[in-house]
């Protein structure tokens, strides 16, 4: 019901995130990824250094399990071999349970491809660069087209967000406030539905 014209618009956005992120980095606080503050001494900011950090849809957490299970109306799941999301209306979704159902609306399988570029939009996302050897040992003869499309970003960047070499494909710190957008070239699906998705910078 808010109009758009009274909404700040990207660059606004862009500006108000910085300047709230300074002020938690200057009151001690570590940047996690691109929109999480811990302390250095909360486990989050320990996996952040350490390397082991993660990301699900809930956003980054230290958890390590290869599943994540969605409780209530419309929440998703995660598992190794796709995503799972409840059936949106709670009522629904209750009498599913009731009745001793799964309250499942829909569900996506992963492609090999799909786990592969999900391993890349990860590490991304969580370190900012991904090891390209460490990539290949995982994902064998699916890993050159990703990597075409890696050395495709970096050769277009005009901006000094990306760095890229032999070992490694990773942002700069110029980059880094734009990991979601750089991140989502990787992403085979964005642009493809009609789904609403919050804005990246």
């Amino acid at each position: 019901m808010i109009k758009d014209d009274t909404l700040p618009g990207t660059i606004e956005r862009f500006e108000h995130a910085m300047k709230a992120g300074d002020r938690l980095a200057s009151a001690g606080y570590d940047r996690i990824g691109f929109d999480h503050f811990a302390l250095p001494s909360d486990s989050m900011a320990i996996a952040a250094e350490e390397g082991t950090l993660r990301r699900n849809f809930q956003g980054y957490t230290v958890d390590n399990s290869d599943a994540l299970i969605g409780f209530g109306g419309s929440a998703i799941g995660e598992t190794k071999n796709g995503y799972v999301q409840n059936i949106v209306a709670t009522r629904q979704y209750q009498d599913a349970i009731d009745r001793g159902e799964l309250a499942i609306a829909k569900g996506f399988e992963l492609t090999d491809v799909d786990r592969a570029r999900r391993w890349v939009i990860e590490q991304l996302m969580c370190n900012f660069q991904f090891s390209k050897d460490e990539f290949v040992a995982q994902f064998g003869d699916l890993a050159p087209t990703i990597l075409n499309d890696a050395e495709y970003a970096a050769a277009v960047d005009q901006d000094g967000f990306i760095v890229n070499d032999h070992e490694h494909f990773g942002l700069t710190e110029r980059g880094k406030p734009f990991v979601r957008a750089i991140a989502a070239k990787f992403d085979a699906y964005l642009g493809q539905g009609t789904a609403r998705h919050s804005k990246a910078v």
